[in-house]
């Protein structure tokens, strides 16, 4: 069952990525602040210091996952993960091996040779403003700002590489995306 579960979360990180894509092809406005955004913070759950808090703009530093056990940077080297992750799962996109896919227990990695996508889908590993899987929407807004918004994500764009947050019903972070464009 754990494996499906990582095969469903794999084919999921695909589809984000190739939607971050298509969003950002088709010219959207990630600066506007949108009426999704603006439901969220006026929603009881949120605090309502989000306008007040002007929020860094994106660095490279956002687009590197670590914690005591981990490094992961996007745009870096497949060898250059420091984990002591295991893998549970791997996958080729075809016969031709145009990229790889690897499932660790905390998240998984799309690789050509260099890293083109993160994706945490468990509370371990955090953004590196702090931000993890589980956290409400508002607290990605008091540390992004606003944000674009399709369905139920929430894109950050920087430099040819996208910082994308997809939520639950509930408005909680269920997956955190890091990818190039």
């Amino acid at each position: 069952m754990n494996n499906i579960f990582k095969l469903v979360s794999t084919i999921a990180c695909v589809l984000v990525l190739v939607m971050s894509m298509y969003l950002v092809g088709k010219g959207v406005n990630f600066s506007k602040q949108t009426q999704k955004y603006e439901n969220v913070t006026s929603n009881k759950n949120t605090t309502d210091n989000l306008s007040r808090k002007n929020p860094a703009p994106l660095s490279e530093k956002d687009f590197i996952v670590r914690n005591d056990s981990s490094f992961i940077e996007l745009g870096g080297k497949y060898g250059d993960i420091k984990t002591n992750e295991k893998i549970t799962g791997s996958s080729y996109a075809n016969a031709n091996r145009a990229y790889d896919v690897f499932v660790y227990e905390n998240f998984t990695v799309m690789t050509n040779g260099n890293i083109f996508s993160i994706s945490l889908t468990t509370p371990v590993l955090k953004t590196y403003r702090g931000v993890s899987v589980g956290d409400p929407i508002a607290k990605v807004f008091e540390n992004y700002g606003a944000a674009a918004n399709k369905d139920a994500s929430y894109m950050y764009p920087y430099k040819g590489k996208v910082l994308m947050f997809s939520v639950d019903e509930n408005n909680n972070v269920t997956q955190i995306e890091f990818s190039e464009v």
